[in-house]
C-alpha cells in the first residue's frame, strides 16, 4: 500500500512539472483570477498582388478543300485563329499574316484588325491557296508569317506578337518554328 502512494505521489510530482514547464511557454495557464494568457500575434501573410496579363494564342489550321470544277483539284484553305486565352482585355490589335512559298509566287497580306478581343473570345481569318501553287500535298512547301501589335488593358502597354510557321508534309499541320 506504501508503494502505491509512494508512486501516485511520484506520478503527481512528474505532472506538475509538465503543467510548470507548459506554463512558462505560455501554451497553458495556471493560476485563478487572472484570466487567460494573451495569444501571441499571428505574422501576418504577405499580400499577394495578382496581376492580370493577356496571353494571345495563335494558330494556323489547314483544310483540304476540293473546288468542283471538271479537273476535282484539291486546294488548300488556311485559318489564322487569333484567340485570347488571358483575363484581360486586348484592344487594337493590328498585323497581318502571309504565304511565303519557295516558288516565289506572290501571295497577298492578310490583314489582321480588330479593335477588341474579350477574354476567350477568338478571331479567325482564312485563306484559300491560289490554283497556281503546287498543291500535291506530298511535295508542298510554304510557311507563313504572322505578325501584329497590340495594347494590353490594365497598362495600356504596347505588345508585338511575331511568329512563322512551316507546312508538316507528314502530318498535314502547320508547326510553328519560331
Amino acid at each position: 500500500m506504501l508503494g502505491t502512494i509512494f508512486g501516485a505521489v511520484m506520478v503527481a510530482l512528474a505532472m506538475s512539472g509538465v503543467t510548470a514547464a507548459l506554463a512558462r511557454l505560455g501554451l497553458i495557464h495556471i493560476g485563478y483570477g487572472r484570466g487567460p494568457l494573451p495569444l501571441p500575434p499571428v505574422p501576418a501573410a504577405p499580400a499577394i498582388v495578382h496581376r492580370q496579363f493577356p496571353r494571345i494564342g495563335c494558330y494556323i489550321n489547314v483544310e483540304e478543300h476540293t473546288k468542283l470544277s471538271v479537273a476535282l483539284k484539291p486546294q488548300l484553305r488556311l485559318f489564322a485563329i487569333l484567340d485570347n486565352e488571358g483575363e484581360v482585355v486586348v484592344r487594337s490589335l493590328k498585323g497581318y499574316w502571309r504565304v511565303l512559298t519557295p516558288d516565289n509566287v506572290k501571295h497577298p497580306a492578310i490583314r489582321i484588325q480588330r479593335e477588341v478581343l474579350a477574354p476567350q473570345d477568338k478571331y479567325l481569318e482564312s485563306y484559300l491557296l491560289s490554283e497556281e501553287l503546287e498543291t500535291q500535298t506530298d511535295e508542298l512547301r510554304f510557311d507563313v508569317e504572322v505578325e501584329f501589335d497590340y495594347l494590353a488593358t490594365p497598362d495600356d502597354e504596347s505588345r508585338h506578337y511575331s511568329a512563322k510557321y512551316r507546312y508538316d508534309r507528314k502530318t498535314h499541320r502547320m508547326v510553328k518554328i519560331t
